[in-house]
């Protein structure tokens, strides 16, 4: 309300910047803000951008207003760089996380519900996503056109695939599911807790500070059902070169290594380390057998060398790679521009490859049945 007065206040005069107002609109959707009260933000912020120095300099999609909402872009962004101090773990957070011994059961008010765990969830923001965004398609397949913009439903991924090739999520109904999240920063935590309390959602959606491995052996020893676990983008492993006693200094002055990376894949601070992928695996087949229901594991990485670790211990462990209903395929990826540790992992791959018969050299890419062109989660769910 104080924001919307002065951004009103501000409309007549002409020293006023587009930019100063546009901030005051995204940081407020970055806390979680919305209701009437943002909606006249909004509207006050519409009304004063035109005219305002710079305002003829910024792109379209920025300028309209009414597209900050907290899964949007710029308000992630703002999430992010916030985020890089709310992540930041020190001992101390190490020594206060919950143990074995002081984790509780969940308490939702349906714990029948088929369950999601978001492990080293971060602040949350896509375990919330998923209810909030679902819940808003609910109820708007009651109501009339004239929902405000506060209460409009977010978008789903959509396909074109025959009923034959949906997606292997399609069994989950994402208002009629619990969500459960841990993670080691208290800080990151009680961010997550807050916006649930504040947007009323603590029924359907609980946060543990907890490490990854002392969450999951409590849902393994517990015996909670778990319907789907998700693994999204892992802080990635120095790459083998990296690891090099003799690159040391070049890799970390001229290659930009980031020291505090985990050294490898079977690195304890690894978030998928084989322990770890273990206790998924366990977890999915106890659940599975519990209840007669399919249980599912998604993995997200930007880093392709991540991505196909995990499947391969994922699938050494039993586990069976899902065809996707939109495959990736191998030319779109070789169309793209790598990132330069995707460059760095092929070149280590190429010194290591031989070629097949035809005197070709053959490079695993993660492309092909098993690999997904499209998210399976639904749209403005993004993690910051």
């Amino acid at each position: 309300h104080i924001a919307a007065m002065e951004i009103h206040r501000k409309k007549t005069k002409g020293s006023r910047r587009a930019t100063d107002i546009l901030m005051v609109v995204e940081k407020l959707a970055a806390a979680g803000c919305r209701g009437i009260y943002y909606e006249a933000v909004i509207a006050a912020a519409a009304s004063s951008l035109e005219g305002s120095k710079g305002f003829q300099y910024l792109p379209k999609g920025v300028v309209d207003a009414s597209n900050n909402r907290l899964w949007s872009p710029r308000p992630l962004l703002w999430l992010w760089r916030r985020g890089h101090l709310l992540h930041k773990v020190s001992p101390q957070d190490m020594a206060s996380a919950q143990t074995m011994q002081t984790l509780s059961p969940p308490s939702f008010e349906d714990s029948s519900l088929p369950l999601v765990v978001d492990v080293g969830c971060g602040l949350g923001v896509s375990l919330i996503g998923l209810l909030v965004s679902a819940q808003m398609r609910t109820a708007n397949d009651d109501m009339s056109s004239s929902t405000p913009p506060a209460l409009q439903p977010l978008p789903t991924t959509t396909t074109t695939t025959s009923p034959q090739q949906q997606q292997p999520l399609n069994f989950l109904q994402w208002d009629r599911c619990n969500y459960l999240g841990g993670d080691l920063s208290p800080a990151a935590i009680r961010w997550a807790r807050g916006l649930t309390a504040r947007w009323e959602l603590k029924g359907q959606c609980e946060f543990y500070h907890a490490s990854t491995e002392t969450l999951l052996n409590y849902l393994l020893q517990a015996k909670i059902p778990v319907s789907l676990l998700l693994l999204l983008f892992p802080t990635p492993y120095r790459l083998q070169h990296e690891n090099d006693e003799d690159d040391e200094i070049s890799s970390s002055s001229s290659a930009g290594c980031n020291l505090k990376l985990p050294f490898g894949p079977t690195d304890d601070s690894f978030m998928a380390n084989p322990r770890i992928l273990t206790l998924v695996a366990q977890i999915l087949q106890q659940s599975r057998q519990a209840t007669n229901r399919p249980t599912h594991v998604l993995v997200q990485s930007n880093c392709e060398d991540v991505a196909l670790h995990i499947y391969d211990t994922l699938t050494d462990l039993g586990m069976e790679a899902l065809p996707s209903a939109v495959p990736r395929n191998l030319e779109s990826l070789l169309s793209a521009t790598p990132s330069k540790r995707t460059t760095a992992w092929l070149q280590e791959q190429e010194r290591r490859t031989t070629t097949n018969v035809r005197g070709v050299r053959q490079q695993r890419r993660a492309a092909g049945k098993s690999w997904s062109a499209e998210p399976y989660l639904p749209v403005f769910t993004e993690t910051e």
